[in-house]
């Protein structure tokens, strides 16, 4: 009896670890959509991957592309400099020409009425002389 006690506790112990033993197939069946959900990841891995490399050679044309604005705004700030130091020299240079034309326009007008006076006094002396004849 104890022979067939243990058989029997064998037998079903058996048949309880191979009825719980999945079979290959039903495996293969339970793993499919992990497979396809890893497929899944794996491709936007690999899409965002990529978007990540075109944001980086977008990042780096941009940097160069600033630079560049850059180089050119220093130059321009140069060149604005450049003009507003020879505007100043002709602002200068234009009231120094404004000077001269002021002190030009006084010697004008002193010799006009020394030229007046002279006039004045020729007349006289031509008045006189010719009363004198």
């Amino acid at each position: 009896m104890k022979k067939i006690l243990k058989l029997g506790t064998i037998a079903v112990l058996a048949g309880t670890v191979f009825s719980s033993c999945a079979t290959k197939a039903y495996v293969q069946e339970q793993l499919e959509p992990v497979k396809q959900k890893q497929a899944e990841l794996e491709k936007k891995l690999s899409d965002v991957q990529q978007d990540i490399a075109t944001l980086k050679t977008d990042v780096s044309n941009n940097k160069s592309a600033i630079d560049e604005l850059k180089v050119g705004d220093n130059e321009i700030k140069q060149k604005l400099n450049d003009i507003e130091a020879l505007a100043n020299q002709a602002l200068d240079k234009a009231n120094q020409a404004n000077v001269k034309a002021d002190k030009n326009s006084e010697s004008i007008a002193n010799l006009e009425q020394e030229l007046k006076r002279t006039n004045e006094n020729l007349e006289k002396l031509i008045q006189q002389r010719l009363l004198k004849k």
